[in-house]
């Protein structure tokens, strides 16, 4: 897992909500697809890296609704399409 993009939004108490696209790579060492994966609840520590912090179901809710809110799609849309539908919107 080399390469990533990611989506991020902050919300107004300083929380990030983080939606990563990583590649998945075969035994060669080929891509053979990507995982999507939502991190809702995360800080910035002392190096700017991003820090997960457990969040209940409830939190993971509220934090992927804003994702889809924000992209205008239903809360049922899958994370590939709510990530394809955010970064085509963040590339215009």
């Amino acid at each position: 897992m080399e390469h990533e993009e990611a989506v991020v939004i902050q919300e107004n108490c300083g929380i990030y909500n983080i939606l990563f696209k990583k590649p998945l790579l075969n035994s060669k060492g080929k891509h053979c697809g990507n995982l999507y994966i939502h991190v809702p609840n995360c800080t910035l520590n002392d190096k700017d890296a991003y820090k997960a912090h457990f969040s209940d179901e409830n939190r993971s809710s509220i934090a992927y609704r804003q994702f889809c809110d924000l992209a205008k799609v239903p809360y049922n849309t899958s994370c590939y399409g709510l990530f394809k539908v955010l970064r085509s919107n963040q590339l215009k």
